[in-house]
């Protein structure tokens, strides 16, 4: 009698959502052992044909993984009962589904399997009677790509978002974190291919590992990033004009920042970008004088995280506007920190002292300050003299706002690399606000000292009565003033090879250059002929003081005790304080004196 067996087989299409084969086509396969004559079948026939075959359980717990380092695949699983053997196949999109042998055991392994390729495998138990129980099938996924495009942006102190991009057979990811020195921790598995980090701290270095994991657990090489602090804030913001239409913008370097955004604005309008640079220093080459521009610079570390800006004005503009006759210390002071903030690289504003009030006694210093020689210009000793502080700020910023130009055939930049010019703009301020307020011919400082009578002299007599003018003190460099004076011109001989002081007075338009001493007399004959040739002024030759002074004078003490050439000039035409109308006069004629005396010196 002729018998056919039936076993069911699960339709693997449905698994890899490919074209159904021809294996697959059928909901039941059909088993049978055909006669090797061709006669009837030779199937396996009971001693009782009435009894029924039994039919092998379907296996359980089938498991596959990869084998021999990914180069195989290797299935298991639990003994069917009544089965003898078990039928294992494979079905993959590229080779549809094919019969791959047998084994008796209940472990097969698969060596001829490709890289990436997804793979279903069965397993059918057969019993020794032939007959096939129901297939059990099992996906074989590869192992997940490694995770590319990671990017990490700390959003602020406290928050990092990671992104990625998605992993060939992934299904979910690990997130791993650690902190600097630390070990890694899981932190999240997420389907989605981007994590936020609300838990971080300010001031720490993060690092992130990112590994796909497929449907059975495999995972993929893992991909770390480090994430950067938040850069701190970009301080030390200083400008210089170079020229009318360039300015250079400066700042220290930013903790953490890798680059640095710039941004500008002119005058009320917005904000837009002008370049990405790694140096901490940029020049605008389009700037115009007179308008107002406002720079924003932002420190980004290497995520793209952004620390807080740092803003700096920059408004081109002539910072020295006497409208009127008394030019105070407070303007002086204002004109000096608006001359720093427009050329920055070109100038120092420094306080050398106090006076008696305690008002701040300036040094503002123009070129290199690391030049080898120094020029002191020291202006408004007496009090009512304080033309002599407007024509050294006009001077000043004459020489600044034109640094790379060439003026009276002199180019600043180049003079000033190794001869720094200094001015004591105002050595006497708080004489000048007694002038200015209460007494026009106030000449002493607040204490009632000629500061002119008060250095130190071969033979220093006291003399003259406490009050507006005359007193030499009670003894040399009793005042505050002049001691910060003295101390400062030393320090200069000694540490910048001081090549000569300059001594603005007024009134008389007379230059005052007679020297005793062999050692410094060439050089302030030399200064005086400039001066004198510049200006026009007459020769203190047959000048001579109504009743000798007393104390002792600068001009003399420079001379003699530091032994530095010196010279003396009194500019205007009007008792002191000089009229309004004399100044532009007299800075004109002295416009290029102290750029001209610095330049014969280096």
């Amino acid at each position: 009698m002729k018998r056919t067996v039936f076993a069911a087989m699960v339709c693997a299409c449905c698994l890899l959502g490919i074209p159904k084969n021809v294996l697959a086509d059928d909901a039941v396969q059909t088993v049978l052992e055909e006669p090797s004559d061709g006669g009837e079948p030779s199937g396996p026939i009971d001693s009782n044909p009435d009894e029924p075959l039994l039919v092998p359980g379907k296996v359980t717990d089938l498991a596959v993984g990869y084998h021999d380092g990914g180069a195989s695949a290797k299935l298991v699983w639990t003994e069917s009962e009544c089965a003898s053997v078990y039928r294992i196949y494979r079905e993959s999109e590229s080779e549809g589904l094919v019969e791959l042998g047998f084994t008796e055991h209940t472990a097969y392994v698969d060596d001829e399997i490709m890289e990436d390729t997804f793979y279903v495998y069965y397993v059918i138990p057969e019993s020794d009677d032939g007959v096939q129980g129901e297939a059990a099938s099992v996906k074989l996924v590869p192992a997940p790509h490694e995770v590319r495009g990671v990017k990490a942006v700390r959003k602020s102190e406290k928050q990092v978002l990671l992104k990625w991009n998605a992993s060939k057979f992934a299904q979910k990811y690990f997130v791993y974190r650690k902190v600097k020195g630390g070990s890694y921790k899981k932190l999240e598995e997420t389907e989605k291919t981007s994590f936020r980090d609300m838990g971080i701290s300010s001031g720490k270095w993060y690092y992130y590992k990112i590994r796909a994991v497929n449907e059975n657990g495999l995972k993929g090489k893992a991909k770390s990033v480090k994430v950067a602090p938040i850069p701190y804030v970009v301080k030390g913001i200083h400008m210089t004009g170079e020229s009318e239409k360039r300015v250079l913008l400066e700042w220290n370097p930013s903790k953490f920042a890798q680059k640095y955004f710039v941004y500008r604005k002119v005058g009320g309008g917005s904000y837009k970008k002008l370049t990405e640079t790694k140096r901490t220093a940029f020049r605008d080459k389009g700037v115009a004088r007179g308008k107002r521009y406002c720079y924003k610079i932002v420190a980004v570390n290497e995520n793209g995280g952004k620390g807080r800006k740092g803003t700096c004005l920059f408004h081109p503009v002539q910072a020295v506007n006497v409208a009127g006759q008394k030019y105070s210390y407070t303007q002086m002071e204002k004109d000096m920190k608006e001359l720093t903030a427009i050329y920055s690289n070109y100038c120092r504003m420094t306080s050398i002292g106090k006076s008696a009030q305690g008002r701040a006694l300036y040094d503002f210093a123009i070129g290199n300050p690391r030049a080898k020689k120094s020029l002191l210009v020291v202006c408004t000793l007496h009090a009512r003299e304080y033309i002599c502080s407007v024509v050294a700020m006009q001077q000043i910023e004459y020489y600044l706002r034109n640094y790379n130009k060439k003026i009276g055939g002199i180019k600043p930049k180049t003079l000033l690399s190794n001869m720094q010019i200094h001015y004591i703009v105002m050595a006497n301020p708080d004489g000048t606000m007694i002038s200015q307020t209460r007494n026009s011919r106030w000449k002493s400082n607040v204490n009632g000292v000629d500061l002119n009578r008060n250095f130190p002299a071969k033979r220093f007599k006291v003399g003259g009565n406490k009050g507006q003018e005359g007193y030499s003190g009670p003894y040399a460099l009793s005042e505050p003033e002049s001691r910060a004076i003295a101390n400062f011109t030393k320090k200069l001989k000694g540490k910048q090879a001081l090549a000569g002081v300059v001594n603005y007075h007024a009134m008389g338009q007379i230059v005052f250059g007679s020297c005793k001493s062999k050692a410094v007399s060439g050089d302030t004959s030399r200064m005086y002929n400039i001066a004198r040739s510049l200006t026009g002024y007459s020769s203190s030759s047959g000048y001579k003081a109504a009743t000798p002074p007393s104390g002792g004078g600068y001009r003399e003490y420079v001379m003699y005790y530091v032994k530095a050439p010196s010279i003396t000039i009194e500019m205007g035409t009007t008792t002191a304080p000089c009229s309004y109308w004399d100044y532009a006069s007299a800075y004109r004629k002295n416009q290029y004196v102290v750029l001209k005396i610095a330049n014969a010196l280096k």
